[in-house]
């Protein structure tokens, strides 16, 4: 069994998860979903819930030997929806004093308020510390903007200039957020499906939306990962994109579509959507994520599943780690 890169493996500083009524917004309420376990929710929708698991530094490590993990990529999941500019500065500073603990096992992101006063301040200050990379969710919903929005232009310029990657993760959407929230979305607000849809459903909207805008046109060393195999992008890919390819942009979009990779996060795929993904987002596109801890077996699952006989020798070695060691550039010794 190769050695594997977890590029969707979350952690947030203790003492964040202590108080999530320190972020909780006008409608949104804080309770106990069961004893050590607190959640944040609008109504019956849960948007965010964290306990030990997803805090402790000696459950990361352990969970991480266990599984036969090399090295995690490390983020705090959709509570960036929460997070100010201070409060990104203390995600990062913990997660920079983790790093220096684990060298060998934890890649950091920057986590940044991005589109916000501060950002790229923030981010100059995460490249000193030795980020591999950017996090974001896929829809800014503090603005109300989409990755695609042209004010993100000096965002992105610097870092297409660095040189450095962009994870990242659906979004909640709080929809006390938006000013105007489309009609279409406010079923969602019901059966939980903010949260079992509603992220899938932002993820193939922001990859859509980059990929029709020229932003990775303008900015060519833009590199991102997608989430949860792209959402319903993979299964859904030909039937999106066949109408633009009709109108001749073939040739643009498939060479957009190679500034994106995608995760395996979380481990609840069949047999026939992961032959999909491979199928329609290609085997070197494709990088191992357990979305671990958000349910406590879920880094278990998700290494059992790629060492199933679901995939070939081959297609284990691309997805558990040599897409994302060369996606993150590591040393050729690296594990």
């Amino acid at each position: 069994m190769h050695s594997i890169i977890d590029v969707h493996h979350h952690w947030m500083p203790p003492h964040h998860a202590e108080n999530l009524r320190r972020v909780a917004q006008l409608g949104q309420t804080v309770r106990e979903l069961r004893p050590g376990t607190m959640g944040l929710f609008r109504g019956e929708s849960m948007l965010f819930w964290c306990n030990q698991q997803i805090s402790s530094v000696d459950l990361l490590m352990a969970n991480l030997d266990r599984a036969g993990i090399s090295r995690a990529v490390i983020s705090v999941s959709n509570w960036i929806e929460w997070l100010d500019l201070e409060m990104c500065r203390e995600v990062n500073d913990a997660m920079h004093e983790l790093k220096r603990c684990f060298p060998e096992r934890i890649l950091t992101l920057a986590h940044v308020p991005i589109g916000e006063p501060g950002a790229l301040d923030e981010l100059e200050r995460c490249v000193s510390l030795g980020v591999s990379g950017v996090f974001s969710i896929v829809h800014l919903p503090r603005l109300g903007w989409s990755l695609d929005h042209p004010a993100l232009d000096p965002f992105y310029a610097r870092v297409n200039a660095l040189g450095l990657p962009i994870i990242t993760h659906p979004a909640c959407e709080p929809l006390e957020y938006v000013a105007t929230t489309p009609h279409e979305r406010l079923p969602l607000s019901d059966h939980d499906l903010l949260t079992c849809y509603g992220r899938p459903y932002n993820t193939t909207v922001a990859v859509l939306r980059l990929l029709l805008s020229d932003v990775l046109d303008r900015f060519p060393r833009l590199r991102f990962i997608f989430p949860h195999l792209g959402g319903s992008f993979g299964v859904m890919k030909e039937r999106l994109l066949s109408r633009y390819y009709d109108l001749g942009m073939r040739d643009k979009l498939e060479r957009r579509q190679r500034q994106f990779s995608y995760d395996t996060a979380p481990p609840r795929w069949s047999k026939a959507q992961f032959r999909c993904a491979i199928d329609t987002l290609g085997i070197d596109r494709i990088m191992f994520g357990s979305d671990h801890p958000i349910e406590a077996d879920y880094v278990d699952r998700a290494v059992k599943l790629i060492q199933s006989d679901w995939f070939s020798d081959v297609e284990r070695r691309h997805i558990c780690h040599a897409n994302a060691h060369a996606f993150f550039q590591l040393p050729a010794d690296a594990p």
